[in-house]
């Protein structure tokens, strides 16, 4: 636990300035002179001075000295300058970078149970729909653009998924998913599934599809009505989490398109890129 604990700490970077001088009443610790608080301990663990004095006489000791191991090996990296290594100003960067845009988040990007409520009336049919689906997943916009030309051009949908699709264990089936998909079932994968349900008809095509796997390209197997439907208080997570999703996605691209106006960004790299 302890050196769990240590290992977490050692990436703080905050130092906790102490005072000089004579001892107070409230001083827990001294360091090379300087003397801190619980207050002052509290701030870097990130709670409070009443949360700290909560604790057991024992195991706020123990905490303590925790933070009296971190305090002492911090100083000895800031003497390796290890605030200068271009890994640690790497990890200090994301760690910024994530912070703010959980900041922005939390601003721009909620979601109500009125929005939950209102998806899911609007989309209550397809969670009460199954579908049997075929895909064939390529690596780039180029090779699915090759692929659907020839699907364009009578070739087999089966015949392609198995020489080309990435997902080795449905392009032996001919690109066909096992088993039935309800809405929901790919809810890390949006797009995926908008494209599956605007599928209508047996045997039709959807177009070129982007997610995070690759580019898509999918079948309508079949469809059918669900054996046992699904309630609103089933789903609900899951809609959260999709609507909660789509907002960061929008707030996310947003942000970045009038950073890149206000800071007038060039991007001089061909590619598939925005």
């Amino acid at each position: 636990m302890k050196k769990l604990f240590l290992l977490v700490l050692i990436f703080a970077i905050v130092f906790v300035s102490g005072c000089k001088g004579k001892k107070e009443e409230n001083s827990v610790v001294e360091v090379k002179g300087k003397y801190y608080t619980l207050a002052d301990i509290a701030k870097d663990f990130g709670t409070s001075e009443q949360q700290l004095s909560s604790y057991p006489k024992d195991q706020l000791k123990q905490i303590v000295e925790w933070w009296v191991d971190n305090e002492l090996i911090y100083r000895e990296a800031l003497k390796e300058k290890l605030n200068n290594d271009p890994a640690v100003k790497r990890a200090i960067k994301n760690i910024m970078v994530n912070n703010y845009v959980s900041k922005v988040f939390q601003s721009k990007a909620g979601v109500t149970e009125q929005d939950i409520r209102k998806y899911y009336e609007g989309h209550k049919k397809d969670y009460n729909t199954e579908l049997r689906i075929a895909h064939i997943t390529l690596k780039n916009l180029q090779e699915a653009g090759s692929v659907m030309g020839m699907l364009k051009s009578g070739k087999s949908f089966s015949s392609l998924a198995r020489k080309f699709s990435l997902d080795s264990t449905t392009a032996r089936s001919g690109g066909i998913i096992a088993g039935w998909i309800r809405r929901g079932d790919y809810a890390a994968l949006p797009q995926f599934e908008d494209a599956a349900y605007s599928l209508k008809k047996i045997g039709e095509i959807s177009g070129i599809v982007q997610t995070p796997m690759g580019y898509e390209i999918l079948k309508l197997i079949g469809r059918r009505k669900a054996t046992s439907p699904s309630t609103y208080e089933q789903l609900k997570k899951s809609i959260y989490n999709r609507l909660m999703q789509e907002r960061q996605k929008a707030v996310i691209d947003s942000l970045v398109k009038s950073l890149k106006d206000q800071y007038k960004v060039k991007i001089f790299v061909e590619g598939e890129g925005k």
